[in-house]
């Protein structure tokens, strides 16, 4: 597998040095795809905030890496990997493994499409949106995410609200117990 990557990159190597970008392009169509589906689908995923889209993006990605192992996986003018009964096994042959991998990690794609979209589903019913930053504050909301980081607001994250103005009454550490009985019985838990 690896000898077929070299193999590919070793060709684009040499057109690159015997020829310029364009002629590359031209007659690689299929790397120029994988590039674009590949920056298409991470761009996708980064940058926008529809749970669905995401996944959209997502499938992009996959498909391009897909591409690229069939398009590495090209040989010129090789033959299919059958050798009939009593038949020289002299020839050039195209590699069954890419083909195979890929196949295995489309079933692998679907799957995780279906489960991402699965819980697309629960959340809207949940939560009414799709939009991660809007999920992100309707579950700060309600305590399951913990407040923004310090230096995102200016304030002590995690902190339950009142701990930070308890303990800095108190002269002691955000965090630190300031209840009397705490203090009294050395800090003994109650049973």
């Amino acid at each position: 597998m690896t000898a077929v990557v070299a193999d590919a990159a070793a060709v684009v190597a040499r057109q690159l040095a015997s020829g310029t970008a364009v002629e590359v392009l031209t007659t690689r169509h299929a790397y120029v795809a994988f590039a674009l589906l590949l920056c298409i689908g991470l761009y996708m995923m980064i940058a926008n905030p529809n749970l669905v889209k995401k996944i959209i993006g997502l499938n992009l990605f996959q498909t391009a890496i897909f591409l690229l192992f069939i398009a590495s996986a090209y040989v010129d003018g090789g033959a299919i990997p059958i050798v009939p009964e009593g038949g020289a096994e002299t020839g050039l042959y195209v590699s069954p493994l890419p083909h195979v991998i890929v196949l295995t990690a489309i079933v692998v794609g679907v799957s995780l499409t279906a489960v991402g979209l699965a819980l697309c589903i629960r959340i809207y019913d949940e939560y009414g949106t799709l939009r991660t930053d809007v999920l992100r504050e309707l579950l700060r909301d309600e305590g399951t995410l913990p407040a923004r980081s310090a230096a995102a607001d200016g304030g002590d994250a995690g902190l339950p609200e009142g701990a930070a103005t308890e303990a800095d009454d108190a002269g002691l550490a955000p965090g630190v117990a300031t209840d009397e009985s705490a203090a009294t019985d050395g800090g003994a838990v109650d049973e």
